[in-house]
Order: structure tokens, then sequence, then C-alpha cells
């Protein structure tokens, strides 16, 4: 019964996460508090139920306030950093508008062939871009021509963004990102 009630709280907490996230709060507040609240519902939890295996206080403390956000930023911090500074540089000299602008010349006046050209060079360009930004951005360019070319809005949206989401697929800094909060993750979860 003890796990149930720390899940629901630990559920309750998440959902609180969420709101001071999307009313724009400091986020680096948000996660200490969180954390702070999760490892002081995993002490409780394992004072009322026993039977766990036990919990070494330092070494919890430790893993969760040291290790942790060392282990992230010594894997993402760097890639983070790259990844922004060369997605800037695209858009800030033009490259990625004036690759748009040449894939409409080249398709022509066949939509199809544009659509599938547009999303191409979105895709390709959101290898090395992440964040709304460039999304905007970019979406101010490409929206815009593909309803142009008589394709219907939802279908033009679609295409958009799942182009944007093959990119993020293959971003070097989206995997960094995700390989280090799994090594992070492993190491407050497995300590060796």
């Amino acid at each position: 019964m003890v796990e149930v009630i720390i899940g629901i709280l630990m559920i309750i907490s998440f959902l609180g996460m969420v709101w001071y996230c999307i009313k724009g709060f400091n986020l680096m507040i948000g996660f200490f508090v969180m954390a702070t609240l999760w490892m002081s519902l995993a002490f409780i939890g394992n004072g009322l139920s026993p039977d766990l295996e036990s919990l070494a206080f330092v070494d919890t403390i430790t893993n969760v306030f040291q290790a942790g956000p060392a282990g992230f930023a010594s894997a993402i911090l760097v890639n983070v950093f790259f990844g922004s500074f060369f997605g800037r540089v695209l858009m800030d000299t033009g490259i990625a508008a004036t690759l748009i602008r040449k894939v409409v010349e080249l398709g022509g006046d066949k939509p199809r062939i544009t659509m599938t050209l547009l999303c191409l060079v979105t895709a390709l360009s959101f290898t090395s871009m992440t964040g709304i930004g460039p999304v905007i951005s970019i979406a101010v360019i490409v929206m815009p021509i593909l309803q142009a070319l008589g394709i219907p809005t939802a279908i033009a949206l679609f295409a958009f963004m799942g182009s944007i989401m093959a990119g993020i697929f293959a971003n070097i800094t989206n995997f960094a990102h995700t390989k280090g909060s799994y090594t992070v993750y492993n190491r407050m979860v497995c300590p060796q």
C-alpha cells in the first residue's frame, strides 16, 4: 500500500512539474525541487516498507545531487553548445533559406516532387538544428510554399512536422542528450 501511495504522490508531483514548465518558471529550480522530493519519497518509502533493499543515505544524495548533474553536463553540454552554434550559423548565413528556394526552383510546377524535395531538405537541415526558433524560421518559408502549390494544409503540416522529426532523429545533439540521460539514469539506479 505504501508503494501505491508513493507512486501516486510521484505522479502528482510530475504533473505539478509539467504545470511549472508550462507556466515558464525556472526549470533548474523545478528539477532541484523534483529531485529532492522524489529522493525524500524514496527514503520515506524505504523507512515505511523495510523489506526493500536499504538505501545508503550519503551515497544516494551524492548520486542525485553530484554525480547526476555532473554526468549529465559532461555528456551533453558540449554537444548542445556546438549543435546550437552550428544551427545558428545555418540560420544566420541564410544557408537553410537558400537551400529551400533552390529546391522550389528545381521542383518546378510539380507539387509532389517539390513537397518531397522540401521535406528532404528540411529533414537534412534539422540533423544539425534544434529548438523552436529554427522550426518557426523554416516553417515561415516552407509552409507558404506548400500551400501555394495547392497542397492541403493538413497534409502540408503533417509532411513538414514529419520531416522535422526525421531530421531530429538523426541529430547528434539529441542523440548525445538521450545517451547522456540514459547513462545518468543507470548511474543513479544501478550504482556500482
